[in-house]
């Protein structure tokens, strides 16, 4: 396990190390992805399976499940909207998660009603928890018994389930 783990300012991070890039000309488009921590902790990705794409869905809801070699993670939603897209490119090449985890190994793309359902989510440098924090969950990460489910977003727990990373 690495400990000098990135995570770029320019984007928005959940509780559960997922992490939201903004589009520069839509605010409403988001990409979403899972930071260098969580793929560190994850493992070697071998298989992604999306599980909606061109539809609508709610903050908290699966849109991806990662298999790695040391586990199965789902990748949440952490606001509502509609997938627009996923990155085939990871069906062929899902070692791209780990090696570009916030470039080439994005995972869905959504488009959010309201750009305000964003605004729960701080940037990096005033988030509730600092980059340097992320090496503090180790116990935790990839941990599927001790997983809550819950999307970091106040009053949106979505019950217990296998697969968070934080």
């Amino acid at each position: 396990m690495k400990m000098d783990y990135k995570t770029p300012d320019h984007l928005l991070y959940t509780e559960s190390h997922e992490w939201v890039r903004r589009d520069t000309d839509n605010p409403n488009l988001i990409t979403i992805g899972i930071t260098d921590y969580a793929q560190d902790h994850v493992g070697d990705v071998v298989f992604l399976d999306y599980q909606v794409e061109d539809e609508p869905v709610e903050a908290g809801d699966v849109c991806a499940e990662i298999e790695s070699t040391k586990t199965v993670a789902d990748l949440y939603t952490p606001v509502g909207g509609m997938v627009v897209e996923v990155n085939h490119a990871l069906e062929e090449q899902p070692e791209l998660v780990n090696t570009s985890p916030y470039d080439e190994g994005w995972m869905v793309k959504l488009a959010v009603a309201e750009e305000s359902d964003l605004d729960w989510m701080p940037p990096v440098t005033s988030r509730f928890w600092k980059p340097t924090d992320l090496v503090s969950y180790p116990t935790r990460c990839c941990t599927p018994s001790l997983y809550s489910g819950h999307t970091g977003r106040p009053g949106k727990d979505v019950g217990a389930g296998g697969g968070r990373f934080g």
